[in-house]
């Protein structure tokens, strides 16, 4: 198996500081997908298209949900060669809040919450 870099948040409430290589396949796909995620088009040299601005699209376009879930979910499956071993389920939902609206954007895999994102 290809080893990659750990690359946890020290942050993160599982950051483990020990830990130099992933090992696990589900925490080598979690961090392609925080990868894609957090990472806006352009920013990578030579890949434009490669991540999601997520600030803009969804709170810069009139998206449905679900047309939020499809670009997120088509991101994924197309910059993580690691999500076609997984169930990558994307569940997008809208609160209104008190200057704007606020998103939640929750990554499940194999039917358990991994991953969620608050845009505010």
């Amino acid at each position: 198996m290809l080893k990659e870099i750990y690359t946890r948040d020290p942050s993160d409430p599982f950051y483990r500081p020990d830990v130099f290589e992933i090992e696990s396949d589900l925490e080598n796909l979690l961090g392609q997908i925080r990868m894609v995620m957090f990472t806006r088009p352009a920013e990578v040299i030579g890949m434009i298209p490669f991540g999601l601005d997520l600030e803009s699209l969804v709170f810069s376009t009139n998206l449905t949900n679900s047309a939020i879930e499809e670009r997120v979910r088509t991101a994924i499956y197309t910059y993580c060669p690691d999500a076609d071993a997984f169930d990558v389920q994307i569940l997008v939902q809208f609160y209104y809040g008190t200057t704007r609206d606020i998103c939640v954007i929750d990554i499940l895999i194999d039917g358990t919450k991994y991953l969620g994102i608050l845009l505010k």
